[in-house]
Formats: C-alpha cells, structure tokens, sequence
C-alpha cells in the first residue's frame, strides 16, 4: 500500500507493509513503514489504545516531538494517549507495534500505566 502526503514542499511517499496474518497474540498488530520522500516531513501522532513501539531502521534523522516538547530518537515506546505528537524525518524506516496493556507489560517489563500520555526513548526502559 502506497499513500502520499504533503507537508510544506516536501512529499512523503509512504510503502507500507503488513502481515498477511494477524498476530498469535490477541490485540497485537504491526506495520512496515518506508518513507520514499523527497525532503524531510512532519506527521501529527494519532494516539491508540495500545502502547505503541517504534523501531526505528532507517539511515535518515528520525525524531519525536512530545506533548512537553521534549525530542526523542530512534526507537521508542508510546504510552497509551500520548497526547499530542510529531514525528519528523526524513528516509524513514520503521515497523510500528501496537501491544494490548497486558502484552506491553510482558513484553517491556513495565506497568503501561507507568507510561500513560508519554513517549520514552526504548534504550531507557
């Protein structure tokens, strides 16, 4: 699937991927994402009801801005209602999972309560 997104003059052209399958795990879902763009792009987060994990793959700067305004990069985890958030960057690649709060916990050792309405950087937890 491919999708096109302006932002100011640079375009993003985004591949994404997705298993055919979905997970063996209840709740957990995954996307590939690839930014074939010309120039560097902005796009607002939409918050999930599900801890969010980015890993980040790509040779282009990848950052978030938060809700505080504080930047993150590379890979990180997304509690649950980040509030409001931007990725930027520019020759992105990185697959997004979206972990049920049961799962999150089993997976990252950590409450999603501990989490809520943040975004960590992955190497700090």
């Amino acid at each position: 699937m491919r999708s096109l997104v302006r932002e100011g003059e640079a375009v993003a052209r985004w591949d994404v991927a997705r298993p055919r399958q979905s997970s063996r795990t209840a709740g957990v879902r995954l996307a590939g994402f690839r930014d074939r763009g010309t120039g560097p792009v902005a796009v607002q987060v939409i918050p999930h009801s599900a801890v969010t994990l980015i890993l980040e793959f790509g040779d282009g700067p990848f950052t978030v801005d938060d809700a505080t305004g504080r930047q993150h990069r590379a890979s990180l985890v997304a509690g649950l209602a980040p509030g409001a958030a931007c990725m930027r960057g520019e020759n992105v690649m990185c697959v997004e999972v979206h972990l049920p709060p049961v799962v999150a916990y089993s997976v990252l050792g950590i409450c999603p309560t501990e989490l809520d309405r943040t975004v960590v950087a992955l190497d700090d937890l």
